[in-house]
């Protein structure tokens, strides 16, 4: 039995988000096709809200009766602003004003809700517009909404759900993203949206679970070891490094002193890690156990000592031979202010320390593919998915080309950590998008997205005894209000029905 409590301002704040992002299920295409492809999104949207933590469970049906009534009850207000506005000459109205949210849901049904059309029907994406006309031509498939029902349209009235503010058209000034309010782009003609959905049985066999319910500032790195058994990952803002086992649910801990971006184990032993702190590569010995300090052994060297600008190392990762390679990323300065391009690529082999690209604003995701021949790296800040041709023997990279646009997919937020699956997919975290996405390096396409309960998803990596668990890093940097669990926590998704690649230790010798 459903619960009768009303749904959270979260819960609305998603379902408004999904709507701008998914045009396909705002505004379905003609056919038994579209309406296939819109049950399989709002299977993926119900199972979104009914993971927000402090919400509701509902049906899908149910959730569709609470957009329908929204909609409605948007629309109703719309036509009494127009006729009160008649009644004043053409003036705007004294009494009502459309909240942002309100003027969200207008942008989604349709221009004509804007301009009063009769019957302000809801336009779908089939109908080119009009020769010389700055509106759309009306839709053969149009969509009546019908006004609220008393239950959900309170409900609605209960919030105020205003939209993030805007992206500032200056550089953003957060260090990580920990700043960037989430992005919005306009939905594109569904002609220009290339994304295959999975079945409603793949949707369904699906499972996101919390594996460590703990809020981590900035949960990052995530590495699993296969020698013992066990996900090693980073909190670079508490400064800790930590092991988890899944089979046991051992969770160790320990402190280093300053921030630490990566831990990847040393090849042939299970005490020694190369970790990135600050700006230093360095080699750590810790026994694994809760508590137990960690000792720096051997200091490899410190980058970016040209630099003006502060900066520090970020994501790292080994590549198939085990070398590591790790980027650095511009501190925030005292006044906010953000230096771009300060950051820089770096190769970590048994001859040192090696810059294999300069002029990075935020270095992320590190994946690499033997087959392809293909390294691919991000930017964060360029909102792109890089591809570089990769010579395994010596570890140099050439002939960069972007594979992937996360603005130009119509996908919110910045591409954070990546990982890649035995089939040569790439699995991006999405920081600001509450979502890990899975795309095709060859074609530029996405062929899958998991919601997150978590609006900073920070990082991914392959696990498990058959490497076929995604485990995915999280953060919780300046939440609104009290931080919001699961905001920070470490999910474990599971019947992904795919298998990733191992994860490389660092080969010192």
């Amino acid at each position: 039995m459903e619960s009768r409590c009303r749904a959270s301002p979260e819960q609305f704040s998603a379902l408004l988000e999904f709507m701008e992002s998914h045009g396909d299920i705002a505004r379905p295409q003609q056919g038994a096709q579209g309406r296939i492809r819109a049950d399989h999104l709002w299977q993926e949207l119900r199972e979104l809200l009914n993971s927000i933590g402090g919400g509701v469970n509902r049906s899908m049906e149910k959730w569709k009766k609470v957009w329908a009534d929204w909609k409605a009850k948007t629309k109703k207000k719309a036509l009494a602003m127009r006729r009160e506005a008649s009644g004043t000459g053409g003036g705007p109205s004294s009494r009502q004003t459309l909240t942002a949210s309100e003027q969200r849901v207008l942008g989604i049904m349709g221009l004509s809700a804007v301009f009063g059309l009769v019957g302000i029907e809801e336009r779908g994406f089939d109908e080119p517009p009009l020769q010389g006309s700055p509106l759309p031509s009306p839709s053969r498939d149009t969509v009546h909404t019908e006004f609220p029902s008393q239950t959900a349209a309170d409900e609605i009235m209960l919030y105020s759900i205003e939209a993030s503010p805007a992206p500032s058209a200056q550089l953003p000034s957060p260090s990580i993203l920990s700043r960037l309010p989430p992005t919005r782009v306009s939905t594109p003609p569904l002609a220009s949206v290339t994304t295959p959905m999975p079945s409603a049985t793949s949707l369904m066999s699906i499972k996101v679970e919390e594996m460590l319910s703990e809020s981590f500032e900035l949960g990052e790195g995530p590495h699993w070891d296969e020698q013992q058994k066990a996900l090693f990952f980073v909190n670079i803002r508490g400064f800790t490094i930590h092991k988890y086992v899944p089979t046991t649910k051992q969770h160790s801990k320990t402190k280093l002193n300053g921030k630490v971006s990566f831990i990847v184990p040393v090849e042939g032993t299970t005490d020694k890690f190369i970790v990135g702190l600050e700006t230093k590569f360095v080699i750590i010995q810790w026994d694994g156990v809760d508590g137990t300090p960690a000792t720096v052994i051997k200091e490899l060297g410190i980058v970016d000592e040209d630099v003006v600008a502060l900066t520090r190392l970020n994501d790292g990762k080994a590549d198939p031979r085990g070398r590591v390679f790790s980027g650095t990323m511009g501190y925030e300065g005292p006044t906010g202010a953000y230096v771009p391009g300060q950051g820089s690529l770096y190769r970590v082999d048994k001859t040192g320390i090696h810059k294999v690209c300069s002029g990075i604003g935020l270095s992320n995701g590190l994946s690499w593919d033997l087959k392809r021949k293909a390294f691919y790296y991000t930017d964060s800040l360029e909102r792109k998915i890089r591809r570089y041709d990769y010579d395994v023997e010596t570890g140099e990279i050439s002939n960069l080309k972007y594979i992937f646009d996360i603005e130009g997919n119509n996908i919110e937020g910045f591409p954070d950590g990546s990982t890649i699956d035995a089939d040569g997919n790439l699995w991006i975290a999405i920081f600001h998008g509450s979502c890990v996405i899975k795309i095709d390096p060859a074609s530029g396409k996405i062929l899958q997205k998991v919601p997150i309960p978590a609006p900073q998803v920070t990082s991914v990596t392959f696990g498990g005894d058959n490497l076929d668990i995604l485990f995915v890093t999280t953060a919780c940097l300046n939440i609104g209000g009290p931080k919001k669990p699961p905001s920070g926590y470490i999910f474990m998704v599971k019947g992904l029905g795919v298998k990733g690649t191992k994860g490389m230790n660092f080969k010192l010798e």
